[in-house]
């Protein structure tokens, strides 16, 4: 009872103070750190309800030398089975919530672009170094934007003095050789701004790209 009315006044609280903060408030980023803290206090409310049950169980049970589950089931008492197994399903049910947010903040982040790895972007900047046509790379972004698919926008530098049309040849051969690999969505390529500051190399040889 106790357990129940903690989290409900919690959720209560909060709802309110949400309701009225965001009355009026632009939209903003869904930040699901609140949801998590929440379910934190919840679970700890009902699964310290659950542990008083169980102890319960378990020194009533040793009267009559049976298991603490077994006197649940079998006692005569209605409320102490309520009580157990409300908290039972109630801990069951905050952990299936808790993974049921992780799994749409994570999802909610490759949907919306989500930053590559470390490695990923390595491989990807030795890739276009590798190039005889590229001399330095100045900028390179990549996201993930959709399942096992990456965008990549890059501006580089052409080795010598170029004329227009061989810059032109240099950038679709190396989009033409991302969009070859199933991984990349998209590539696009750009020239570098004058005396813009270049990346420098990876200091190992990256992995290839993972999805």
């Amino acid at each position: 009872m106790i357990a129940a009315f903690g989290v409900f006044m919690a959720g209560s609280i909060v709802s309110i103070y949400t309701g009225i903060t965001e009355w009026n408030a632009p939209e903003a980023e869904t930040n699901y750190t609140i949801a998590f803290i929440i379910l934190a206090v919840a679970f700890v409310l009902e699964g310290f309800s659950l542990v008083q049950a169980y102890l319960q169980s378990k020194k009533q049970g040793q009267a009559i030398e049976v298991s603490a589950i077994g006197y649940v089931v079998e006692t005569s008492n209605p409320t102490l089975r309520g009580v157990f197994f409300e908290d039972l399903a109630a801990v069951t049910g905050l952990v299936i919530a808790a993974a049921a947010i992780f799994l749409i903040s994570r999802n909610r982040d490759f949907l919306v672009g989500y930053k590559v790895s470390d490695s990923t972007h390595d491989y990807v900047l030795s890739e276009l170094l590798r190039h005889e046509g590229v001399d330095s790379v100045s900028y390179l972004h990549l996201e993930w934007v959709g399942p096992k698919k990456i965008f990549m926008v890059a501006a580089v530098d052409v080795r010598g003095n170029q004329r227009e049309e061989s810059i032109a040849q240099i950038f679709e051969s190396i989009e033409s050789q991302f969009r070859a690999n199933k991984i990349f969505q998209e590539a696009i390529l750009t020239l570098s701004a004058p005396n813009a500051k270049t990346i420098a190399p990876p200091k190992s040889s990256p992995d290839p790209v993972r999805s």
